[in-house]
């Protein structure tokens, strides 16, 4: 079975680190971006979930929950 794709989006390094890593450790591929034009990008690549600060750098996290719920509305 292939490792769940998982974006962790947050503008702080300090904050994304140790969740990504935690996520990794768990046996998931994760993803991470520190704006919002990243998230989305890797949302286009398809997700199985999404943990995204409400503050990503220049903009907030609602165009990239947004973009997640836009192309997989399950």
């Amino acid at each position: 079975m292939p490792a769940r794709r998982v974006l962790v989006a947050d503008r702080d390094a300090l904050a994304r680190w140790p969740m990504a890593e935690q996520l990794r450790a768990a046996g998931f591929d994760v993803v991470e971006a520190r704006t919002a034009a990243d998230a989305v990008a890797h949302v286009a690549g398809g997700l199985d979930l999404a943990f995204v600060d409400e503050a990503l750098r220049e903009e907030d996290g609602a165009p990239v929950l947004a973009s997640a719920a836009l192309l997989d509305p399950d």
